[in-house]
């Protein structure tokens, strides 16, 4: 078992996966552009948006990153510029950090972190966790205000080639305060495993 040093983050590809039978994303990175879309189901409710944005190279491994991120459903759609940071912290901990301004200076953040271990020449373990803060509660949506939800995960990747990697995982998602609250008022759970599956293509 080792580690390695992930691939230079401003590689093309595309990822697709589905999230058990409620949650589906498909993300598109084009050199210094990405386009990433979401979608998530669970019961009546329904949760889609979409995020584009474009990096700029600042430090070697670490790139700046700004686009607009535009919430489609539920309620009336809802605009968002985003900027942040993402690359490679020390001992090869992938990192990306997002924050979101919208409208009346409404604000958001999210926070992810990966890892990569190299189990065999083809086979990949990857833990990641996923942080998103509020600054203020949208009951609309089910957003609370600080903290929201955590998604703690596991993915094996297989590549049959470097180009060429499915891969299949479970997330442990949980949600706090008063998106906890929502959660539970529209008959929904506060937390729990997810199926993870996916494609991953670099082009």
């Amino acid at each position: 078992m080792g580690t390695r040093q992930p691939t230079n983050i401003m590689d093309d590809a595309l990822r697709i996966g589905l999230r058990s039978a409620h949650r589906g994303d498909a993300d598109e990175r084009h050199g210094q552009r990405s386009l990433g879309l979401h979608g998530e189901w669970i019961g009546a409710s329904a949760h889609a948006s979409m995020e584009g944005r474009r990096d700029r190279h600042v430090a070697r491994w670490w790139d700046v990153v700004a686009g607009i991120r535009q919430d489609l459903r539920p309620g009336p759609a809802v605009t968002w510029a985003a900027i942040g940071v993402q690359g490679l912290a020390p001992y090869w901990f992938e990192l990306e950090a997002t924050v979101y301004v919208g409208e009346s200076g409404r604000t958001q953040a999210r926070l992810e972190v990966e890892y990569e271990l190299l189990l065999t020449n083809r086979l990949v373990l990857q833990p990641l966790i996923e942080v998103e803060l509020s600054g203020t509660s949208d009951p609309a949506r089910g957003i609370g205000a600080g903290l929201s939800t955590t998604d703690v995960g596991l993915r094996l990747r297989y590549e049959f080639q470097r180009e060429l990697a499915p891969y299949i995982g479970i997330t442990w998602n949980r949600k706090y305060g008063k998106a906890a609250d929502f959660a539970v008022a529209a008959g929904e759970d506060a937390g729990g495993a997810r199926v993870v599956a996916g494609l991953r293509l670099w082009f």
